[in-house]
């Protein structure tokens, strides 16, 4: 009899010991790349048109992108395109933020967030100040602002447009990346 439970106690602990190492095997070949975000707009007594739309790189899922700038990107948006008016029935309105939710890295290694921004005013000229992009707590992962972000400093009157893009990229494949980031992008009347 004693046999018999040492016998059934070794197989046990032997299927316990396989099990736990496939589960291991599994986590390792699961690891969590993500990062969830917001794009923020502080505007002031202006009607200006918000269209934002994320786009993922091709060929990069997973994988650690050094200068997601000059990565291919897809044609078409990851997430849904977003358009926001300040002008609601002929008045000022604020802008909501857009909430871009969660970039999965397993899924393309860096991402384009593309904000354009049209002047829906035929009066006044719109100054426009970019803050640089911030993370809270952003682990394994960069958020960046494209080098032309700079010489847009104001949009024209007029149905005229200008565009900011940014940039977010897995840093680090072999570890788990979370956090979360704000763009904050700030519109007022130009002098």
């Amino acid at each position: 009899m004693k046999r018999k439970f040492k016998l059934f106690a070794t197989v046990a602990s032997l299927c316990l010991c396989f099990a736990l190492m496939a589960f291991g095997v599994y986590a390792a070949a699961n690891v969590t790349y993500k990062a969830t975000g917001t794009v923020s707009f502080e505007v002031s007594n202006v009607f200006v048109k918000a269209e934002t739309a994320v786009y993922k790189a091709k060929d990069a899922a997973g994988k650690k992108v050094a200068d997601p700038a000059s990565q291919a990107y897809d044609d078409t948006a990851y997430k849904t395109t977003d358009t926001r008016s300040s002008l609601v029935d002929n008045n000022w309105a604020d802008l909501a933020p857009y909430e871009v939710g969660e970039l999965k890295f397993n899924e393309a290694g860096s991402f384009k967030i593309v904000v354009t921004l049209t002047n829906l005013s035929e009066q006044k000229d719109i100054t426009v100040t970019s803050h640089a992009p911030t993370g809270t707590q952003l682990v394994n992962a960069t958020i960046t602002e494209d080098s032309a972000n700079a010489s847009v400093s104001n949009i024209e009157k007029g149905n005229k447009t200008v565009t900011l893009t940014y940039y977010v990229a897995l840093t680090d494949v072999a570890k788990v990346s979370s956090g979360s980031w704000t763009i904050i992008i700030e519109l007022n009347q130009a002098a």
